[in-house]
């Protein structure tokens, strides 16, 4: 009787559960749309980048029509080939980047701009949601850029010289501590 019973009271609430799940869902629409312009620098805008650490360049664009993406600068380079995407400020949220000349300078090197040159670059924004991306409907901007000139730091460095304590002895010189970064003490 008793194993019967039990039975019945699994039944009953396997029939309970089955009638649980009969709510009703709807389909959750997480659209969003891609931008439609591109704002600032405009296209065929000229940077002279400098060694600067401080030194930006603002990119802004129009937020999407629908849904809240998160953005991506796309770079380009003369043949239109991406070359690197960098995330909006904000973690992605606002519609604009400040990116450091360093950062720039390094976009343009990948693009195959030789240091103390000028060349093109092409820039977009790519707006994406859950995987999904959506490049700028509009067309990329051209940016022309001259990069500065990079110069390879030596791995050591001696001081010799009318001015050093050391005299102008090349033997007699005295070999700088190195602090990293090209930087020498």
């Amino acid at each position: 009787m008793k194993n019967i019973l039990n039975k019945l009271v699994v039944l009953l609430l396997a029939g309970f559960a089955l009638a649980a799940c009969t709510e009703q869902t709807e389909y959750d629409d997480t659209s969003f749309s891609a931008v439609e312009r591109l704002l600032y620098p405009s296209d065929g805008d000229q940077v002279d980048l400098i060694e600067q650490a401080d030194a930006n360049l603002y990119f802004e664009w129009e937020v999407s029509k629908v849904g809240t993406p998160v953005y991506t600068v796309v770079f380009l380079d003369a043949a239109k080939k991406e070359i690197g995407r960098y995330l909006a400020d904000n973690n992605g949220q606002k519609a604009s980047l400040k990116m450091l000349h360093s950062q720039l300078n390094q976009v343009a090197g990948d693009a195959g701009i030789e240091p103390d040159a000028t060349g093109d670059l092409y820039w977009t924004v790519c707006a994406g949601l859950g995987g999904a991306e959506k490049l700028s409907t509009d067309e990329p901007h051209r940016l022309t850029v001259t990069r500065y000139a990079t110069i390879d730091a030596p791995v050591r460095l001696y001081v010799t010289g009318e001015g050093s304590e050391f005299g102008t002895e090349p033997a007699a010189a005295k070999q700088m501590r190195e602090l990293g970064d090209g930087k020498f003490e």
